[in-house]
């Protein structure tokens, strides 16, 4: 956000939802906007406050909005249950993911996002995206990779893992060690 609007000044909101909009109404406050995610407002009720969506402009978090369960494995009827309700392509986006970032060390607080998506409907090419930047958002590493015929997560898994090498062998550790200075 620093890197497209660098004239805005973040400071965190604490809060609910409910909370964080009354904050951002209150003119004591002097907040002129808040960033909140897009799947929290709509389950809410509330997609009519997003007045600028930013999928965009911007690159999501890594494993955004996926969510993960956790089985016993030798529960064999939960684990039925839970592969009946997996959806295989983002299991796949978002192996392709995580794996960028446990490959390059990513933790939470670093700026970073890694967004995988199928190129079509019906296509088996998955396009990887990646970007990275300093706490300042002056300094920024933005890089892509695409793989095709990726159909198991071994494969989407190798793309992550492709793209962190490029990344690696662009620079990013830079813009790593600026991120774990400023979170100190």
């Amino acid at each position: 956000l620093a890197r497209i609007a660098p004239h805005l000044v973040a400071v965190n909101v604490r809060g609910n939802v409910q909370t964080r909009l009354r904050k951002l109404a209150d003119p004591a406050n002097a907040l002129s906007a808040l960033v909140l995610a897009t799947a929290g407002l709509t389950r809410l009720g509330l997609a009519r406050r997003i007045d600028a969506p930013l999928d965009a402009l911007m690159v999501h978090a890594v494993a955004q909005a996926a969510l993960g369960l956790q089985t016993r494995a030798d529960d064999a009827a939960t684990l039925a249950a839970v592969r009946a309700i997996n959806d295989t392509r983002s299991e796949l986006r978002v192996a392709a993911e995580r794996a960028l970032a446990a490959h390059i060390g990513l933790g939470c607080s670093v700026p970073a996002a890694a967004a995988a998506r199928f190129v079509a409907a019906d296509s088996d090419t998955l396009r990887l995206d990646a970007e990275f930047y300093s706490p300042d958002g002056a300094e920024a590493l933005v890089d892509a990779a695409e793989a095709s015929d990726v159909r198991s997560v071994d494969a989407a898994v190798a793309l992550g893992h492709a793209l962190a090498e490029k990344l690696t062998a662009a620079g990013v550790e830079k813009i790593l060690a600026l991120s774990a200075t400023t979170n100190k």
